[in-house]
């Protein structure tokens, strides 16, 4: 289902300041007029009935966001894997990429980090707000049911210190004690998936990493892009066990 989805500033007042962008996408997208009631969403997770006037939204809260859906599309409607992707920064505009790709398969939460390889070292504020951005309207247009939240970067040493559930580092070579993925989730619920930019991760990383009792895992396929090597990854996970 796709639902509005409000400001991170938005904190449960009755009217909603429309910025232009949204006023484009609402009017000009989505093509509603003046009066038309529809689902909208705060970054919580709470529903809301949402009115459109010009250039605001008189919001009120509600427990059952069916009935005012933008539309109906079919989607799963059950619960998901809760997968955190820790992410290594990747060159240029891959990042935005990166973002969109995932939050569309819906997963719990997108950590940036840097490691060995990467030349990227930080996100400045255009680019957080860029990508906060890009977050908010694949939510919208996917229908997931969470807008994932976008953390500060942070090192692979401080990532791996705080991860929770099975950890997953993808690795670019057989290693002596790699395993296969479906080998790694079989019956897990929580996983911290770690992808490594243009480079991967180093020998001594996936050591520190596995010493930490996370899992070295080489998949069965083709050489993958930084950039595409999370959303294959994440998608096997899901098939498998959702």
């Amino acid at each position: 289902m796709r639902v509005f989805i409000l400001d991170k500033a938005f904190s449960g007042e009755t009217i909603y300041i429309l910025r232009k962008r949204e006023i484009n996408y609402l009017k000009n997208v989505l093509r509603l007029k003046n009066d038309e009631i529809f689902t909208a969403q705060d970054i919580k997770g709470n529903y809301y009935q949402a009115k459109l006037q010009d250039s605001t939204l008189t919001l009120c809260q509600t427990d059952n966001p069916e009935s005012t859906l933008l539309d109906h599309l079919s989607g799963f409607k059950g619960e998901f894997v809760k997968i955190t992707v820790y992410q290594a920064l990747c060159k240029g505009k891959k990042n935005e990429q990166i973002v969109r790709a995932l939050t569309e398969t819906g997963i719990t939460k997108i950590c940036f980090i840097t490691s060995q390889f990467t030349q990227e070292q930080e996100l400045n504020e255009h680019d957080i707000l860029r990508l906060e951005t890009i977050i908010k309207e694949a939510v919208q247009q996917s229908g997931a049911k969470t807008v994932p939240p976008l953390t500060p970067v942070t090192s692979f040493k401080q990532a791996l210190s705080t991860a929770t559930g099975c950890k997953i580092m993808l690795h670019q070579s057989l290693l002596k004690n790699s395993k296969t993925l479906f080998e790694v989730i079989k019956g897990q619920t929580e996983i911290s998936l770690f992808i490594g930019s243009e480079g991967g991760f180093s020998d001594e990383e996936c050591l520190a990493f596995e010493n930490e009792g996370g899992n070295a895992v080489l998949l069965k396929t083709n050489i993958l892009r930084a950039e595409n090597a999370g959303l294959y990854t994440v998608g096997a996970i899901q098939t498998f066990l959702n």
